[in-house]
C-alpha cells in the first residue's frame, strides 16, 4: 500500500505503522456533559502530536533528495525552528532517524539546561536569545541559527504548517462527528 496524502484507507502516519486514525480516542467524562471524547496523541513516538508535523519535515527532505539526485541543489539543506523544546525534540527524532542534517533550534535564554541538555544530546544545534524582546522572521530565526543557506519551518511566511502538518489530525478529528471542539495550543502553530 502507497501511502497517501488523503485516503484513510492508505494513511501516511505514523511512518512506522500507518493507520487510520492514528491515534486513539476515549470518552471521558465531565461533569455537565453526556458526550466528551479525548483524543490522546500521547501515543505518538515522542508523546505529542508534534511528531504528525515532524513527520512532515521528513516528507518535504524527500523533496530536497530529489532536487539533490537532479542536480538542482548540491546539499541538503538544515532546518531551523524557534521551539521551547517539544517541536524541535519531535522533529530531530525524525531527523536522526533518517539521518538527516540536524536541526538548528532557537530557544529563551531563560529555558530550563534540562530541556536544552535533552535537546543537544539527541543532536540539536541550540541557539539561545531573548526572545520576549520581539518578533522574529524567517530571515532572522536562520541568520541567529547560523544557518542562512537553511529553511525556517517556524514561520507561515516560510512553510506554511496549516497545509500538512496536522491534516490527519483534523480528518480523525472531524470524522469523530463532535457537537463540539476544544484544542489546546501552545507556542507554535
Amino acid at each position: 500500500i502507497v501511502a497517501s496524502e488523503n485516503d484513510p484507507d492508505k494513511p501516511e502516519f505514523p511512518p512506522d505503522d500507518p493507520k487510520f486514525p492514528a491515534t486513539p480516542t476515549y470518552k471521558i467524562e465531565v461533569p455537565g456533559f453526556s458526550n466528551v471524547w479525548l483524543k490522546d496523541e500521547s501515543w505518538n513516538k515522542t508523546g505529542t502530536h508534534k511528531d504528525r508535523m515532524a513527520w512532515e519535515m521528513i516528507v518535504t527532505y524527500k523533496e530536497f533528495l530529489l532536487s539533490k539526485k537532479d542536480g538542482r541543489i548540491k546539499e541538503l539543506p538544515a532546518l531551523s525552528i524557534l521551539s521551547s523544546g517539544s517541536a524541535a525534540f519531535a522533529i530531530q527524532t525524525q531527523l536522526k532517524k533518517y539521518k538527516l542534517p540536524n536541526l538548528h533550534v532557537l530557544m529563551d535564554a531563560q529555558t530550563e539546561p534540562k530541556i536544552i541538555n535533552e535537546l543537544k544530546g539527541i543532536g540539536c544545534k541550540v541557539f539561545l536569545e531573548n526572545l520576549g524582546r520581539k518578533t522574529f522572521d524567517w530571515e532572522e530565526i536562520l541568520r541567529l541559527t547560523e544557518n542562512k543557506e537553511g529553511f525556517d519551518v517556524t514561520s507561515n511566511e516560510a512553510y506554511d504548517p496549516t497545509i500538512r502538518f496536522y491534516d490527519w489530525l483534523s480528518y480523525e478529528i472531524i470524522n469523530s462527528d463532535a457537537d463540539y471542539i476544544f484544542i489546546p495550543f501552545g507556542t507554535g502553530q
